[in-house]
Protein backbone atom coordinates (compact mmCIF):
# COMPACT_ATOMS: atom_id res chain seq x y z
CA UNK A 1 0.00 0.00 0.00
CA UNK A 2 1.19 3.70 -0.19
CA UNK A 3 0.76 6.83 1.60
CA UNK A 4 0.50 5.65 5.24
CA UNK A 5 1.59 7.60 7.47
CA UNK A 6 2.68 6.32 11.38
CA UNK A 7 2.09 9.54 13.92
CA UNK A 8 3.20 9.07 17.33
CA UNK A 9 1.90 12.00 19.59
CA UNK A 10 4.06 12.17 22.97
CA UNK A 11 1.29 14.12 25.29
CA UNK A 12 3.95 15.63 28.34
CA UNK A 13 6.77 13.92 27.13
CA UNK A 14 9.82 14.75 25.19
CA UNK A 15 10.01 12.91 21.71
CA UNK A 16 12.76 10.32 22.11
CA UNK A 17 14.80 11.10 18.86
CA UNK A 18 17.62 9.03 19.65
CA UNK A 19 15.07 5.99 20.86
CA UNK A 20 13.33 6.44 17.08
CA UNK A 21 16.46 7.30 15.11
CA UNK A 22 17.66 3.68 16.38
CA UNK A 23 14.12 1.47 15.75
CA UNK A 24 14.29 3.46 12.17
CA UNK A 25 17.69 2.69 11.52
CA UNK A 26 16.76 -1.08 12.53
CA UNK A 27 13.73 -0.87 10.01
CA UNK A 28 15.45 0.63 6.86
CA UNK A 29 15.87 -1.94 4.82
CA UNK A 30 12.35 -3.48 5.29
CA UNK A 31 10.77 0.46 5.05
CA UNK A 32 12.64 0.87 1.51
CA UNK A 33 10.49 -1.43 -0.29
CA UNK A 34 7.56 0.70 0.85
CA UNK A 35 6.30 3.35 -1.17
CA UNK A 36 5.40 6.65 0.32
CA UNK A 37 5.39 5.95 3.62
CA UNK A 38 5.50 9.11 6.15
CA UNK A 39 6.94 9.24 10.17
CA UNK A 40 5.72 11.65 12.62
CA UNK A 41 6.50 12.09 15.87
CA UNK A 42 5.39 15.65 17.85
CA UNK A 43 5.63 16.71 21.60
CA UNK A 44 2.42 17.60 22.91
CA UNK A 45 1.14 19.10 25.92
CA UNK A 46 0.53 17.10 29.37
CA UNK A 47 -3.38 15.68 29.91
CA UNK A 48 -5.42 17.12 32.05
CA UNK A 49 -5.26 14.50 34.41
CA UNK A 50 -1.54 14.92 34.69
CA UNK A 51 -0.15 11.65 33.34
CA UNK A 52 1.88 11.37 30.00
CA UNK A 53 0.08 9.67 27.03
CA UNK A 54 1.91 8.44 24.03
CA UNK A 55 -1.14 7.97 20.84
CA UNK A 56 0.27 6.54 18.08
CA UNK A 57 -2.11 5.46 15.34
CA UNK A 58 -1.62 5.19 11.33
CA UNK A 59 -3.24 7.27 8.94
CA UNK A 60 -3.98 6.56 5.22
CA UNK A 61 -3.97 3.60 3.31
CA UNK A 62 -1.90 1.46 5.81
CA UNK A 63 -0.99 -2.31 4.19
CA UNK A 64 1.13 -5.41 6.37
CA UNK A 65 4.35 -3.89 6.15
CA UNK A 66 3.18 -0.63 7.36
CA UNK A 67 1.28 -2.05 10.44
CA UNK A 68 3.96 -4.63 11.11
CA UNK A 69 6.41 -1.17 11.51
CA UNK A 70 3.92 0.32 13.67
CA UNK A 71 3.94 -2.65 15.97
CA UNK A 72 7.72 -2.58 16.00
CA UNK A 73 7.68 0.89 16.87
CA UNK A 74 4.88 0.30 19.48
CA UNK A 75 7.01 -2.30 21.00
CA UNK A 76 9.74 -0.40 21.25
CA UNK A 77 8.24 2.60 22.70
CA UNK A 78 6.16 0.17 25.77
CA UNK A 79 9.49 -0.72 26.85
CA UNK A 80 11.34 2.41 27.18
CA UNK A 81 9.15 4.48 28.54
CA UNK A 82 8.99 6.48 31.88
CA UNK A 83 6.88 3.82 34.28
CA UNK A 84 3.35 5.16 34.62
CA UNK A 85 3.28 6.12 31.24
CA UNK A 86 -0.10 5.11 28.94
CA UNK A 87 0.03 4.03 25.72
CA UNK A 88 -3.18 4.50 23.20
CA UNK A 89 -2.74 2.48 19.87
CA UNK A 90 -6.04 1.31 18.82
CA UNK A 91 -5.69 0.57 15.43
CA UNK A 92 -1.83 -1.01 15.72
Amino acid sequence: MSGARLIIDFHGLAVPHSLLVQALSALAPWMEEIDDFGFLPEARPLPADGRPLVEIRLEGLAGPEERAIAEVMTGLLIQSLPAGTRISAPDI
